[in-house]
């Protein structure tokens, strides 16, 4: 992730150099909404000043900055290339992931480009422990979880690409990717993704029968379908303990141990918001102040609570959240307005996973890759809502 931040951090320059991207975005981002993210953006650069950590404070502040950057400079050629480019680089990961699973190893590490070998038996791993310590996949992330949640992504966009599709040599190849898509997804082992595709795809289905009949949708959408039930029903049969395990069917010490962590996170974030209600801990320095507060914790338990708008709400106050979601509201109604049906399935369907990751972890507001995939959804999105305004005009 080091070295695409690195990259990203180029682009923004390189764009920021170009006077039409500028005048683009003076042109179509004086609304509400986008005064209103670029508010909290320099809202959390101010909040570095009462930030016990200052280092990171300004890192995640930066973090932040390039992701409503991001939102802001995005031509629309390159949201047009973004959903292609990104279906085919979870492929890529998915197939590391897949391998890391199968061999229960990676063999493989990088700072470069940010990604840790994983062992089952070394501590920190992520692992369920059934007849031994399986190792989950990670793909190239830093968690299986993150891993599972960019897979549920890809996997809805990957999906309505398929029921779009006209060609059948485009159908067979999407077919292909979707069945490496959902097989790494299965073996990511999360829960928290898995509920977040079916609930994604609920809204898919919905929103697509209000525009098709019932008979002509489910033509479209059997085949993937059929592959998903039967790759589920193969990796079931072949790993039945592990899914029990993590279905709660079999309760083991690390299961028990993980959701007793996350209901402690939850009561340490309600103590972190009531001594900085208004204005947060500054962003960035959640773990800073839980570490200030509980010093004889440790380190290893100092985690930040797996809820993104309670860790919002403590890292950047009362303040930040409100115009943040003031900002989101107004953009949703912007889209939901100005939008034609096949766009808002696919964003609603992508938001409604995102929400429920973001209830349940915390990866979207703590990790750049989750920061950069939320604006740059969200970008593409609105830059269809203004061409539609264009194309009625």
């Amino acid at each position: 992730m080091r070295l695409s931040i690195v990259l990203l951090s180029i682009w923004i320059l390189l764009a920021v150099m170009q006077k039409h991207r500028i005048r683009m975005m003076l042109h179509q981002h004086t609304t509400k909404y986008a005064i209103l993210l670029f508010t909290f953006s320099v809202w959390t650069g101010f909040s570095v000043l009462w930030s016990e950590d200052m280092y990171l404070a300004v890192s995640s502040s930066v973090l932040f900055l390039l992701g409503i950057t991001c939102f802001l400079l995005v031509s629309p050629w390159e949201k047009r290339i973004f959903f292609t480019v990104f279906l085919l680089s979870m492929t890529v990961q998915s197939c590391f992931g897949l391998w890391q699973f199968l061999m229960q190893n990676t063999y493989f590490s990088s700072s470069i480009l940010g990604i840790s070998s994983h062992e089952a038996w070394l501590g920190g791993s992520s692992v369920i422990e059934q007849s031994g310590r399986w190792i989950r996949a990670y793909g190239g992330f830093q968690h299986p979880n993150m891993f599972g949640g960019f897979l549920a992504i890809a996997l809805l966009i990957g999906i309505q690409k398929y029921t779009d599709a006209q060609s059948p040599k485009k159908k067979w190849f999407l077919l292909a990717v979707l069945s490496v898509l959902f097989s790494a997804l299965i073996f990511t082992f999360s829960r928290n993704a898995w509920i977040g595709l079916v609930a994604g795809e609920t809204i898919f289905i919905f929103y697509s029968l209000k525009t098709q009949s019932v008979r002509i949708f489910f033509q479209k959408i059997a085949p993937v379908l059929l592959l998903a039930v039967g790759i589920s029903t193969v990796f079931f049969a072949t790993y039945n303990t592990l899914f029990f395990v993590r279905s709660g069917i079999e309760e083991t010490r690390l299961e028990k141990k993980s959701l007793s962590d996350r209901i402690s996170y939850i009561h340490e974030s309600a103590s972190i918001i009531r001594s900085h209600v208004w204005i947060g801990t500054g962003i960035g320095n959640y773990t800073g102040a839980l570490r200030k507060k509980n010093p004889e914790q440790p380190i290893w338990q100092q985690q930040p609570v797996h809820n993104v708008p309670l860790l919002l709400w403590a890292e950047t106050g009362i303040v930040g959240v409100f115009v943040f979601f003031s900002g989101i509201f107004f953009l949703l109604q912007f889209v939901i307005k100005h939008s034609s049906s096949p766009q808002k399935t696919i964003l609603f369907s992508c938001l409604t996973a995102i929400g429920w990751m973001a209830i349940f972890d915390h990866w979207l507001w703590t990790s750049a890759s989750g920061t950069l995939l939320f604006f740059i959804l969200l970008s593409i999105e609105v830059q269809n809502s203004k061409h539609k305004i264009k194309e009625g005009r």
